[in-house]
């Protein structure tokens, strides 16, 4: 602001042009917490062994949503049956729910211009997918309701025109974390899933600007924030680079 000020000639001097960036306050940044391997696989054997009422299995494939693909909870919340291309495997990320002192109140821009992006998924998200998909037109058809905002989540509350409303996420925030305590695992939020998401697929040989393309990040140090340390993974990483080191030294 004060460098254009500058520019236009409403003043001599921006007062921030002698601050560097070595003197700027730095931010303490707070990580969600996030399962380790042996956690996240208990947790998985937990949900795939309940019954799946409709509430479950949206709450199921919410969380599979922001854990494989990374969506912010907002993200999922406003996701609409065309944004899914069930032949190619792809889904579509260009909203996010919109909300007024914690109210949504409709579908708006995403986070970012780089929120915008297009993910895949594999056959079995696919197929929770359709089930929801055929799960949600019964419960329509049920109870003589429509879906005009052809919305992949729905609340159970209904509006006056008996059209479906908008999904609050953090309902299924309260789904994991009951889940999480009944079973003995670390209590994690909806954030956490994408701290996760991103953290495996780094372990996995993902690269880092491809992590940060599928969390729809603008830059690789916010990306960074989300990947956490993986010792093990460091571990080998190191061990190969001495191993090769220690062949070219011992070569002759």
């Amino acid at each position: 602001m004060f460098k254009k000020a500058v520019q236009k000639g409403y003043i001599g001097k921006s007062p921030c042009g002698d601050i560097t960036i070595d003197m700027l306050p730095k931010s303490d940044v707070k990580h969600n917490p996030i399962l380790t391997e042996e956690e996240l696989k208990k947790l998985l054997n937990v949900i795939e062994s309940q019954n799946e009422t409709r509430d479950f299995l949206q709450n199921k494939l919410c969380f599979y949503v922001c854990l494989c693909m990374g969506l912010r909870r907002s993200e999922a919340g406003a996701l609409q049956w065309k944004d899914i291309n069930f032949d190619k495997n792809e889904l579509k990320v260009t909203k996010a729910l919109k909300t007024i002192d914690g109210k949504t109140v409709g579908i708006g821009e995403p986070k970012t211009k780089a929120s915008n992006r297009i993910l895949f998924f594999d056959n079995q998200l696919k197929d929770l997918f359709l089930k929801q998909k055929k799960r949600q037109q019964e419960w329509l058809d049920q109870n003589g309701l429509t879906n005009k905002k052809d919305l992949v989540f729905t609340s159970s509350l209904i509006s006056d025109d008996k059209d479906t409303t908008f999904f609050n996420p953090a309902s299924c925030k309260s789904w994991l974390q009951k889940l999480c305590r009944k079973n003995g695992i670390p209590k994690i939020g909806m954030h956490s899933l994408r701290a996760m998401c991103a953290t495996l697929a780094a372990s996995s040989g993902m690269p880092i600007n491809l992590v940060s393309a599928n969390l729809g990040h603008t830059n690789l140090t916010t990306t960074s924030i989300y990947v956490r340390d993986m010792i093990e993974m460091r571990r080998e990483a190191s061990n190969a680079y001495l191993c090769k080191l220690n062949a070219l030294k011992n070569s002759k």
